[in-house]
């Protein structure tokens, strides 16, 4: 469930967009800095920070459009647009050789294990898995656009479910079948944290 921290601030955008999207933004905006500076004065270093980064990046532009124009039409977009950026943030942070999950299991693990070369494999398919959710839930956001809501919110709630369950099944597979004992103790470690 600690994966779900890093998703606060869209959270509290969906939450707070009930009282006007413009405010969802600058909330989660807020949410967002906030969480970055508690974790950076915990001594968070920067390479883990990727997601508040790029969620600071996204709510930073759309907040002062939103209250430029609170009644825009793309407002009606602001799910997609927030999803598809997610898909976009976790392929960036895999492209660039830090995946964005990296930085939340390495608070739940030893340093050792959060620099082994198993770990970091470990969380290049785990963030793959996460990339591909967001990717394959901003396409379907656009598919299902106009139709029923609940059809939307399953989208949504599978989006993050099936990422989690990947991540404990995918671990405990990889925990099974190593064997070396570095490899063993870096994956039975993790596994814990999952």
């Amino acid at each position: 469930m600690s994966y779900l921290r890093g998703f606060l601030p869209f959270i509290g955008f969906i939450t707070l967009s009930h009282f006007g999207w413009q405010w969802g933004a600058a909330g989660a905006v807020v949410l967002a800095v906030a969480m970055l500076v508690a974790d950076r004065r915990a001594g968070a270093s920067w390479d883990t920070q990727i997601l508040a980064i790029g969620s600071i990046a996204f709510f930073a532009v759309l907040t002062p459009v939103a209250f430029a124009q609170p009644h825009a039409a793309i407002a009606a977009y602001c799910g997609t647009m927030s999803i598809a950026w997610l898909a976009l943030v976790a392929w960036a942070s895999i492209a660039i050789g830090t995946p964005f999950t990296m930085g939340i299991a390495r608070r739940q693990v030893s340093a050792d294990v959060g620099e082994s070369p198993m770990f970091r494999r470990l969380n290049v398919v785990i963030t793959a898995a996460w990339a591909s959710a967001f990717t394959v839930s901003a396409v379907l956001s656009v598919v299902l656009a106009g139709q029923a809501g609940w059809m939307t919110v399953a989208a949504s709630v599978v989006t993050f479910v099936a990422p989690i369950l990947f991540t404990r099944v995918y671990v405990a597979r990889v925990r099974a079948s190593h064997t070396a004992p570095s490899d063993r103790g870096a994956v039975a470690e993790f596994a814990e944290a999952v």
